[in-house]
Parts: structure tokens; sequence; C-alpha cells
């Protein structure tokens, strides 16, 4: 394995511990700008790799490669999308899972975690310009609009994998 597949790999597990703890306690202070960090460079270092877009077993391969007794509990990409985004057909915007839970809305940081777990799930690398859209529509976007996009580009991942 060379050095910068290594790199991305090694970034690759960061991110899925920093997700699993996230997952753990996730109103543990600093717990989302940690995983935004976490995400950001997996996506750099795994971009740089070649690696983003490929399929699970390619990267759980290289992931054992390196670490040969590592095994997930669980797919943070996976998990996340789920508890959050809805399966579909929509017959009505879907509500804000925070806002249910707390009174407070979901932030455009949150937003945007999502939506790059909804992303790299269906196997999609960004770019540079994809980048700016995903912050753009994260921003912009309230809930409803944004998890009715992001529930499309889950339900097409899911029907082309099928």
């Amino acid at each position: 394995m060379d050095a910068t597949t290594e790199a991305a790999i090694r970034a690759f597990l960061r991110l899925h511990s920093t997700t699993e703890a996230v997952f753990a306690d996730p109103n543990h202070p600093g717990a989302e700008t940690s995983l935004q960090a976490a995400a950001t460079e997996a996506n750099q270092l795994m971009r740089e790799a070649g690696l983003l877009g490929q399929p699970e077993h390619v990267i759980y391969g290289l992931v054992r490669e390196l670490v040969p007794t590592w095994k997930p509990a669980t797919n943070p990409d996976r998990q996340l999308s789920a508890l959050l985004i809805p399966t579909g057909p929509l017959d009505r915007a879907p509500s804000d899972p925070r806002f249910r839970h707390t009174g407070q809305l979901t932030t455009g940081r949150d937003r945007q975690l999502i939506l790059r777990a909804v992303l790299s799930q269906a196997g999609v690398q960004l770019g540079d310009h994809d980048e700016r859209v995903l912050t753009a529509l994260a921003e912009e976007f309230e809930w409803g609009t944004f998890a009715t996009v992001a529930s499309w580009i889950q339900r097409a991942a899911e029907s082309t994998s099928r």
C-alpha cells in the first residue's frame, strides 16, 4: 500500500471512530466540530488517493490490510442517513428531527454532514464545485426541502444497487 493510500485509510478510520463516538454521545461538547474536521480530512485524502466512490468492500479491504483485526460495529454513513433521512416516497415535507427532539432547528453544519454522508453512501465523489453546492444546499434550504433532496439521492443509490 502506498503512502497516499495509507494516509487516506487512516483518515477513514479516524472518521469512522469519530462518527461512532458522536453516535454514542451526540451532545458531547465539540462533537460537531470533531466530526466536521474528520469528514473534511477523510474526504480530501480519499480523493487524493482515488478512493472516493469506491465500493465499500474495496475500502474495507484496504482497512483490513492496514489493520487486520478491524471490524466495524456499524456503517456510520448508512446509520446516519437511516436515522435522519426519510425513505419515501414522500407525500408531505419531512419535519426537522432536531426540532422534534430539542426544539432547535438543524443547523447548516448538521445538514452538510448529513448530505455528505448520503452522498458518500451513494458513492458520489465530490469536486470543488460540488463542495460549494453542497454547502449552499445545506445552508439555504429548510429541512423539508433538504431532506427530500437527500432522500432522492439515497433512494436512487439504493435502486441502482439492487
